[in-house]
């Protein structure tokens, strides 16, 4: 962590909304459909299932902790992370305990840094790229970051706090545009 006053570094966890909603869903039906084919199996070798349900249930709860681990993590439990720091803006996501750099830029390079508002939308919309490092798609503490680099429009949603707004506004007072009702 930095000790300067122009840092800032905010995590919020990923709702379920939207796709993430369904691939939550999709996981847990997944796990469903095991748990039922196991069972199936087991009714199925009627005299014998007694004696696979002694072998294999010792190994049950570990199979599924692990497939958790593996599945749910990687594609449900999801944090976004961003760090500004030494002038530059690192978005990180965060499976578990694995942290994985997904955009790194300075804040300088930014032409518009703004609140998502109907006012604004023509600078976040059509562009090539979009990073969406919002917990929830109707966080009234959205904030968008829209640069053009080479020729290519990238735009960057996050939840600004209001140590993030100072920060980016001590990197960049150009192109930020301040919002009153930040929440943090």
């Amino acid at each position: 962590m930095n000790d300067s006053g122009n840092y800032a570094e905010y995590t919020v966890p990923r709702k379920a909304e939207g796709k993430f909603l369904k691939a939550k869903l999709l996981w847990l039906a997944i796990y469903a459909v095991i748990i039922i084919a196991y069972v199936c199996l087991l009714l199925k070798l009627s005299t014998y299932g007694i004696l696979v349900v002694i072998i294999t249930l010792p190994f049950v709860p570990l199979i599924f902790m692990t497939l958790r681990h593996l599945t749910w993590n990687k594609y449900v439990a999801i944090d976004h992370k961003y760090e500004i720091a030494n002038a530059k803006i690192t978005l990180t996501e965060v499976h578990g305990k694995r942290e994985h750099e997904v955009f790194s830029e300075f804040v300088s390079a930014f032409d518009k840094i703004a609140p998502v508002r109907d006012e604004y939308k023509a600078d976040y919309e059509g562009a090539d790229t979009v990073i969406e490092f919002r917990g929830s798609m109707k966080s009234p503490d959205s904030y968008f970051l829209a640069m053009t680099k080479d020729g290519k429009k990238t735009v960057i949603f996050i939840e600004a706090t209001n140590k993030a707004v100072k920060v980016m506004k001590f990197y960049n007072s150009k192109g930020l545009v301040p919002c009153d009702t930040l929440r943090y």
